[in-house]
C-alpha cells in the first residue's frame, strides 16, 4: 500500500496497510525490549526513526553526504519507491542505510523520475487494502 504512491510527500510518510503499520512499530519495540532497552532509549529511537522516515519522504531535495554512509536519506529512499521494479528491490532500510551497504543491496540513482508501484496509477483506498490478499503478478497489474 506505502508503495503506490504517485508522489513523494511528508504526509503520505504513514499511509500503509494497518496490518504493516502495526509490524513494523511492534517489531522495533519488540526487539528493543528483548535487548533490554530502558523505556528512554526505546522512547529515542522512536522519535529518531519517526522524524528520519518523515524526511526521508518529503520529496526535498537533499543530499546524503557523510551521513548517508550510515542513516537513509531522501536521496536513497527515493530509489527505493522508484516505479521501476529492478531499482525499488534495494535500499530497504527505513531508517538505516548500512545494512544495506554490507549486505548488497544499496543502490544510488539521481534520476528517479516516477515513483511507485504496478503499473504506477493511483488506487481506491479499498483496492489499497485488498492488496495483501492479491498475489505479487496480480499486484504488478493494477
Amino acid at each position: 500500500t506505502h508503495h503506490h504512491v504517485t508522489k513523494m510527500s511528508a504526509a503520505r510518510t504513514d499511509r500503509t496497510h494497518p496490518l504493516e503499520f502495526i509490524a513494523l512499530n511492534l517489531g522495533a519495540v519488540t526487539v528493543l525490549a528483548f535487548m533490554d532497552a530502558s523505556p528512554n532509549v526505546i522512547a529515542v529511537i522512536l522519535v529518531f526513526r519517526m522524524i528520519s522516515t518523515h524526511i526521508n519522504h518529503a520529496n526535498l531535495p537533499l543530499t546524503s553526504g557523510i551521513f548517508g554512509w550510515v542513516f537513509t536519506t531522501p536521496e536513497f529512499h527515493r530509489v527505493h519507491h522508484s516505479l521501476e521494479y529492478a531499482e525499488s528491490n534495494c535500499n530497504y532500510g527505513c531508517t538505516i542505510i548500512l545494512w544495506d551497504r554490507i549486505f548488497g543491496t544499496f543502490a544510488k540513482n539521481e534520476h528517479i523520475t516516477e515513483v511507485g508501484n504496478g503499473t504506477g496509477k493511483s488506487l481506491s483506498l479499498w483496492k489499497q487494502l485488498a492488496l495483501p490478499f492479491h498475489s505479487s503478478e496480480g499486484i504488478k497489474k493494477l
